[in-house]
């Protein structure tokens, strides 16, 4: 976290302990931090936008009905926005000191979850939505 913020990096998504206390220095912020997993919010207040939260329960929940009424189908399984499988949880001090930015990206959330937005997997362009990662390759 360090090497990037020193090349100039003003934003870093993160999963690990230490890049939220990297992106501060005494009072100055170096750079902002997104958690992941997990609520990761109070480990730099001062720096982190929000974290992506993974809630399993719905995709879990589905799984196992789906088992006890033989109506199972294997294959890979994604949390989404759109089924509450992920969701952002946001720091109140970011959004307060930034609400302009926050309404931007609350507002991006249905275009998300309805399809609106794309991107580009494997040379085709598919919904954000709809993660397209398919079977690892070796």
């Amino acid at each position: 976290a360090e090497v990037m913020i020193a090349s100039d990096i003003d934003v870093i998504f993160s999963e690990r302990y230490g890049v939220f206390e990297a992106c501060k220095s005494g009072n100055t912020t170096l750079a902002y931090a997104f958690g992941n997993v997990i609520d990761q919010n109070y480990l730099g207040p001062d720096v982190t936008v929000g974290s992506v939260i993974w809630n399993l329960y719905p995709m879990v929940y589905d799984m196992i009905v789906g088992a006890l009424n033989n109506n199972y189908t294997s294959g890979i399984y994604y949390p989404s926005m759109a089924t509450n499988g992920t969701y952002m949880a946001w720091n109140q001090a970011w959004v307060t000191q930034f609400p302009e930015i926050y309404d931007y990206a609350r507002g991006l959330e249905p275009l998300i979850m309805n399809g609106t937005i794309t991107w580009v997997v494997d040379n085709q362009t598919v919904p954000l939505s709809v993660p397209n990662f398919g079977p690892p390759q070796p």
